[in-house]
């Protein structure tokens, strides 16, 4: 699971729970007082994996199915801290799957748990994902308050993952509120922490997120060093899910640079493992990746058809606690929103508005604030392309689209999002000069 191939996991892990309950052909009596509660903790422990790896895989009702017998075995043997570890796994899989009020439900009776039996590191990992969904929510705020305090209970911890993990979390909030410099000292922090503490999975997710700083500030050939420096330490320590994801930011730097042939490849690279892998979710980003290089290049045919792969993928809805929930809304949403800004391109401005339309729909209900109000931008802009290929008249095109970025722009003040706000100005210059 670690090395991140995601179907060798799985079948590992069932295997393995299938004997230690006595369902295997040789399966065994569960041995009784410490020795007990040690086989039980792996037990649990093994379930909360499997659920993990599951949901790689799109299997939504197997990840479930995983952290309900991990939450039955803790509660069997009275494992306060069996029972925090698995709820803790159920708020992040509602949290994937942007279900964020059973999320904080599961993550807050985990806090209360931890809190209880004076679980430092557990509490950290509690105040990271409730900091995550607030800002998920639009309170950057809570968010912020969470992750910082988690990154002093990280110090405090006797794991000493926890700081560095905690400062590659703020981090990652900075750099989304485009406060690249407050984000690169975070960066370089957890990378001094990690590198301390011969850390290399988390010094090199540090090293990452300095690299994205660099990308977004238009410094692709660092960002391309560094990212190149990163894959080699992933393949050192057999990281492949982190390999994945190095390719898919390489291509992003070599897009950038117009190095269109090079960036193919590697995003084809990036598919290639996904399938290896077994990850449906890292096969559609990196189907998306393929279209973004093609409407680069000019070919919008091709761009379209990817989009189009990657959208089927990410449609597909999943059942859990009795509801249908979508594998990843916000990839689903942005997947909507790149084929809407194809089709636009392409002329197809009634189909391309249909699909952004549809991609705010889904945002919406996943209540992502920030990814809501990116997409309400592009929406604006389709609203009032350059050509108009729609039958509405171009002003009351032209109402609509500043009508969407004010919705987008009051977002993006709420939160403070200082990329966004620059955003909504610059698309605001472009629509007046649309409209003549």
């Amino acid at each position: 699971a670690d090395a991140g191939d995601a179907g060798l996991a799985v079948e590992v892990l069932e295997e393995y729970l299938a004997a230690v309950s006595g369902q295997g052909e040789e399966g065994w009596e569960q041995p009784q007082g410490a020795k007990g509660q040690a086989a039980r903790r792996d037990e649990v422990d093994a379930c909360c994996v499997l659920a993990r790896v599951a949901q790689q895989t799109g299997d939504v009702a197997s990840a479930s199915e995983s952290l309900k017998r991990a939450l039955a075995l803790s509660h069997e043997a009275g494992d306060r801290h069996a029972e925090a570890k698995s709820l803790i796994a159920f708020g992040e899989l509602y949290r994937d799957l942007w279900v964020t009020k059973r999320s904080v439900e599961h993550v807050e009776r985990a806090l209360s748990i931890s809190i209880e039996l004076g679980d430092k590191s557990s509490e950290a990992r509690c105040l990271t994902v409730l900091g995550q969904l607030h800002y998920a929510r639009g309170d950057t705020t809570g968010a912020v308050r969470c992750l910082e305090e988690a990154l002093a209970l990280g110090k405090q911890s006797v794991l000493s993952s926890s700081e560095g993990e905690c400062l590659i979390n703020i981090g990652d909030l900075h750099l989304q509120q485009g406060e690249i410099e407050q984000a690169r000292l975070h960066f370089e922090r957890a990378s001094t922490v990690c590198g301390e503490q011969m850390d290399k999975r988390r010094a090199v997710r540090a090293l990452c997120g300095l690299s994205r700083c660099n990308l977004a500030v238009g410094e692709s050939y660092t960002a391309a060093d560094q990212l190149t420096e990163a894959m080699g330490v992933r393949k050192e320590v057999g990281d492949r899910a982190g390999q994945g994801e190095c390719l898919r930011m390489l291509a992003v730097a070599y897009t950038h640079v117009g190095k269109l042939a090079t960036a193919r490849k590697v995003a084809a690279q990036a598919k290639a493992l996904a399938g290896e892998r077994g990850v449906v979710l890292e096969e559609a980003m990196a189907d998306m990746l393929l279209a973004k290089i093609s409407i680069t290049s000019g070919d919008l045919e091709v761009a379209v058809q990817m989009q189009q792969r990657a959208l089927q993928v990410l449609a597909r809805t999943e059942v859990l606690a009795g509801s249908k929930v979508f594998l990843d809304p916000r990839l689903l949403g942005q997947c909507l929103e790149d084929l809407g800004n194809a089709l636009v391109t392409a002329g197809q401005t009634e189909r391309g508005l249909d699909h952004l339309e549809q991609g705010e729909q889904v945002l919406a209900a996943a209540e992502d604030v920030h990814s809501l109000a990116r997409l309400r931008c592009r929406l604006a802009l389709a609203y009032v392309p350059p050509k108009s290929g729609t039958r509405q008249s171009r002003n009351d095109l032209f109402d609509k689209g500043l009508a969407k970025l004010g919705e987008s722009l009051a977002a993006h003040e709420a939160v403070r999002n200082k990329r966004g706000i620059a955003e909504c100005v610059m698309y605001q210059g472009v629509l007046h000069c649309r409209k003549g």
